[in-house]
């Protein structure tokens, strides 16, 4: 996912014409009845498996360094602009490795990436 937040209201045109798959303005009700605090501009895309894993990540990170200039210049406009990986497992155990070259383009890109590992509890003692 990659995503832009900010408590001011969110203008972003892409030149490469990307779209948000999801947009959450201040005061949305989102998970739980949790109201939001700020602004998002959210594009996500799904993933199965280990290689889908890898498919889809490269893909993002692909697109976002082609449109590098534009990602710098959002990182000075808006509070928050980043990639977030989300992982889910029914056991506590995992782990992957990011490619050398996803790390050098992110690291052009400027955008932290955050990692959430969701796990179900499955994992026996």
């Amino acid at each position: 996912m990659f995503s832009i937040s900010d408590k001011k209201e969110i203008h972003v045109e892409f030149p490469n014409g990307l779209q948000p798959t999801r947009e959450i303005n201040v005061g949305d009700k989102v998970v739980l009845g949790k109201v939001a605090p700020m602004n998002r501009w959210i594009y996500k895309e799904l993933y199965e498996g280990h290689e889908g894993f890898y498919n889809t990540l490269n893909h993002i990170v692909d697109m976002l360094y082609l449109q590098r200039e534009y990602i710098n210049c959002l990182i000075r406009e808006y509070d928050e602009v980043g990639i977030t990986i989300y992982m889910r497992s029914e056991y506590g155990q995992m782990g992957f490795t990011l490619p050398s070259d996803i790390i050098r383009k992110c690291s052009v890109l400027d955008c932290p990436i955050h990692v959430d590992i969701l796990s179900y509890g499955g994992v026996a003692e």
